[in-house]
């Protein structure tokens, strides 16, 4: 028993000298404890991101459009949601192209609203999404399908509406005002479509061209 608490004693008188040896140390210029003559300190990275830093501007503009787009996107839904409530009570039932119109706005708000999860709490203190190079071809694909879904929305309330400019109806100036919504949309979803393309073919010809860092690695860029 009391060899095992001399033992014990040992250890602890041991580890605190230790400790207070290197709390005493000198620094080096990286902030580091300086290692003792004939000793190797191995330094352990804590950062599991071997890509360099990204540029700020570009995250935050990022995830300002991704906001608009959520934003425009339930915009939609409310103008279409009271569009329908109010045929509902004019004649028990609306139109399949207006289901449409609430589909398109949904899918819209729903892939706004996973990037903007994904990108500001997800993914921040990990490799961003920009450096994915799996994701952005998917996302890329995604994102033109919304492009042709959004185009496919205003083409069809366009010709109906846009043509009624004369109209004074209630209604007629909410779906025009509609219209336009949709055209925002669209114009917004072509913007992050066409960066995450042109995101993917960076990485495409980086990858093509055998770009390495000097540890082995590929390196990506963040466009």
């Amino acid at each position: 028993m009391w060899f095992l608490l001399l033992r014990i004693f040992k250890l602890g008188f041991s580890a605190a000298k230790k400790h207070k040896a290197s709390k005493n140390a000198p620094l080096d210029p990286s902030g580091y404890p300086m290692s003792a003559p004939g000793t190797t300190t191995t330094t352990i990275s804590t950062n599991n991101n071997s890509y360099p830093p990204r540029s700020q501007a570009k995250h935050y503009l990022e995830l300002f459009t991704h906001l608009l787009q959520l934003a425009f996107g339930l915009t939609v839904l409310a103008l279409y949601g009271h569009h329908i409530h109010t045929l509902h009570k004019a004649q028990h039932s609306a139109p399949p192209k207006f289901i449409y119109a609430i589909v398109a706005a949904l899918l819209g708000c729903c892939t706004a609203l996973v990037y903007l999860v994904l990108m500001q709490y997800v993914l921040k203190t990990r490799v961003p999404v920009a450096r994915r190079e799996r994701w952005q071809l998917p996302m890329f694909v995604w994102e033109v399908v919304l492009c042709v879904v959004w185009l496919t929305l205003f083409g069809i309330f366009g010709a109906e509406f846009l043509s009624k400019g004369d109209s004074e109806d209630g209604e007629v100036v909410r779906m025009r005002r509609a219209v336009w919504v949709d055209l925002v949309n669209l114009g917004l979803w072509v913007f992050t479509a066409s960066w995450k393309g042109f995101r993917w073919y960076s990485n495409l010809n980086r990858a093509g061209g055998g770009q390495e860092d000097q540890g082995g690695e590929k390196e990506v860029e963040s466009v």
